[in-house]
């Protein structure tokens, strides 16, 4: 993958995280739970919720810094790459 901005990436995808877990939390306040069928469209939503995040936790540990120098061990593997 190639990203012209990653810092900006990175600071979306944490900022949809900040927001879907305020989300959660206003959903679970503001929502009245004195019935079943309250209480289950509640579970429903914060696991709605709850799944966004994690996907969302999954984007974000796809960012990972570049290193300037890849050290000897891929070196080596881009070496055998080129020979094929």
């Amino acid at each position: 993958m190639n990203f012209e901005h990653p810092a900006a990436s990175y600071i979306a995808t944490l900022a949809a995280i900040v927001i879907l877990c305020i989300v959660g939390a206003l959903v679970v306040v503001l929502s009245p739970a004195d019935t079943d069928v309250a209480l289950a469209r509640l579970i429903g939503a914060l696991a709605f919720i709850g799944t966004g995040v994690t996907g969302l936790i999954g984007v974000i540990s796809a960012f990972r810094p570049r290193s300037p120098n890849p050290g000897p061990a891929r070196q080596d593997a881009n070496q055998q790459q080129e020979q094929l």
